[in-house]
């Protein structure tokens, strides 16, 4: 349903930047070679279809700017004192 309601909104492409890990290397190493790009089916139905793409280096975010909950626990360090010198550190 979720590819269907993309398609409806006008997308014609759907790019992926996390799987699971399993998925991954179950697409990247197989007899034909690398299938990271692909034409994902919504279902037989709705017969409708989108190209997808899985990105092989997943998005990173940048040095400093790593606000993932699961991996840094450093919520505090952008504050009303440093949020200038924050963004200048993004931006150059």
């Amino acid at each position: 349903m979720l590819i269907y309601m993309i398609i409806i909104m006008g997308f014609d492409a759907h790019v992926m930047g996390r799987i699971d890990d399993y998925e991954k290397s179950k697409r990247f190493h197989n007899d034909v070679g690398p299938a990271m790009e692909f034409m994902w089916k919504s279902s037989e139905e709705l017969d409708s279809s989108i190209f997808s793409s899985i990105m092989f280096n997943t998005y990173l975010a940048p040095k400093g700017f790593d606000y993932d909950y699961r991996e840094n626990h450093k919520w505090g360090d952008v504050s009303d004192s440093n949020v200038n010198a924050k963004s200048l550190d993004f931006m150059y």
